[in-house]
């Protein structure tokens, strides 16, 4: 719960730092001075310094700019997020080229995005895409005991008929009894590890176990069984330290990838850059912007999936896997092109090599939050 409840904050958070960012005009008209600058002004804001004319002092217009700042809901967003789906490049391009007005800034779009999609995934668990449960060694023998008593009741019934099929199942049932038994003592080697010099056999969230996998972390890092081998002693014992409180240590992961989920920008920031180093009238604040609108697209998608994923019994990980495989790339082409007005070809070649620029960026990113989260 004190997850949810963080994540809660954290949400309410982004809302009010996207407020602050996007700013808010007057709600009413208002004459005389401006409270502000003391300049003389009319209508709804000041002349002088942009100031809304109607400052209200009531507790009432407190929550109103709490409401207004969480949610963020206003009609710039029935603007902004159908253009940012559907066609981010002429979000994009309209921005870059001052008509702003009318569309939430990048910079607001993508604080309130991204702290949301963490919102979400703590209620839901995460997109799970992917995850597929395996079986277990108690649920593997019994499937092969199954086995050996069909293939035992087959050879009695067909003892009397054809001796030399009987001998042949009864050989077969002796396999299957020898299989049987060594997969409890096998099932552990052929079983993942998890972690930096972890010894063979060690067994991190065995599948069908009713333990957590939390509590095998901690139990093999108080054997020794996992051992941490980073080049520091003082890095391997910090870590060493969090494996210790699994839970904790997936908590601090988590906190570290939004608090730090601005650092995406600047680390995409060159790849983009090189996409376009010898076209003119391209500058980096153009690349800024797409980036931002993009990423803001991307938490969209994983928000939506997660959700859909938990409240649709018809959308499971598996299908939800193609989708989200498919849809970056396809809507990284249109933006790319609706942006810098390119053609086909030269959208296309683009798309791929950022595919790859941004694969790269994930994994730079995901390493600084592992050691963000398990050192710092």
């Amino acid at each position: 719960m004190s997850g949810e409840m963080e994540a809660a904050g954290a949400a309410a958070t982004a809302g009010l730092a996207a407020h602050a960012l996007e700013g808010r005009g007057g709600t009413r008209h208002g004459e005389g001075v401006c409270l502000n600058c003391d300049a003389a002004a009319s209508g709804r804001y000041c002349a002088q310094c942009g100031q809304p004319t109607h400052v209200a002092r009531t507790l009432g217009h407190v929550v109103e700019e709490f409401l207004h700042g969480l949610i963020h809901f206003d009609t710039k967003a029935w603007r902004t997020l159908p253009l940012l789906a559907f066609r981010p490049g002429t979000l994009t391009r309209d921005y870059i080229h001052g008509r702003r007005a009318r569309y939430i800034s990048p910079l607001a779009m993508f604080l309130f995005t991204i702290f949301l999609m963490f919102f979400v995934f703590s209620l839901t668990g995460g997109p799970n895409i992917g995850a597929q449960p395996v079986p277990g060694r108690a649920e593997t023998r019994a499937e092969l005991g199954e086995v050996r008593v069909n293939v035992r009741a087959a050879r009695e019934e067909i003892a009397g008929r054809a001796p030399a099929a009987a001998d042949a199942l009864a050989r077969v049932e002796d396999r299957l009894a020898r299989t049987e038994q060594s997969a409890g003592e096998e099932g552990r080697a052929s079983t993942p590890t998890i972690g930096v010099g972890a010894r063979d056999g060690v067994v991190i969230g065995e599948a069908g176990s009713d333990r957590r996998w939390q509590d095998e972390l901690r139990e093999a890092v108080e054997r020794g069984d996992l051992t941490v081998q980073l080049g520091n002693n003082y890095i391997n014992e910090r870590v060493r330290e969090h494996l210790l409180n699994p839970d904790l240590a997936l908590y601090r992961i988590q906190q570290a990838a939004y608090k730090f989920s601005f650092l995406l920008v600047p680390i995409t920031l060159p790849f983009i850059a090189l996409l376009f180093l010898w076209r003119r009238g391209v500058t980096l604040f153009d690349h800024v912007v797409f980036s931002l609108y993009s990423l803001s697209f991307m938490s969209v998608l994983f928000m939506a999936t997660a959700i859909l994923v938990r409240v649709t019994p018809m959308l499971t990980p598996d299908s939800a896997l193609p989708l989200l495989t498919l849809i970056p790339p396809v809507h990284m082409f249109f933006h790319l092109g609706g942006t810098y007005r390119l053609g086909w070809f030269s959208a296309l070649w683009r798309t791929l090599l950022l595919a790859l620029f941004v694969l790269f960026a994930l994994a730079l990113f995901a390493a600084f939050v592992l050691i963000v989260g398990l050192v710092g």
